[in-house]
């Protein structure tokens, strides 16, 4: 992950309030787990926006032709492989507009 023990005793003690994404990234990368998990604890389970967000790319895809399942995939593929070596904005939108910490 790239972060020194200290920092990370901080982390999991809860003195450190907020993470960069980069390091939010990285602990989730390095447990297997979402940013939710680590931020909320637990099994965090999704927002009502993105589980209408999933809903809505579930349909979409189901309409799609195969050729294009394949091509969805594969853009989704490099974008997921992008975010890994590319630190995330620190504030992202919502879908409802509210802007939320990452």
């Amino acid at each position: 992950v790239g972060i020194k023990q200290p920092s990370l005793h901080n982390i999991e003690s809860g003195k450190t309030v907020t993470l960069r994404g980069a390091t939010l990234a990285g602990l989730c990368r390095a447990l297997g787990v979402t940013p939710d998990m680590i931020l909320k604890g637990g099994t965090a389970s999704p927002s009502p926006e993105t589980m209408l967000y999933e809903q809505e790319l579930l349909s979409a895809w189901r309409q799609m032709t195969q050729k294009d399942q394949d091509h969805l995939l594969a853009i989704a593929r490099a974008l997921r492989d992008k975010m890994k070596t590319a630190a995330p904005k620190p504030i992202a939108p919502t879908p409802s507009g509210e802007k939320q910490r990452i």
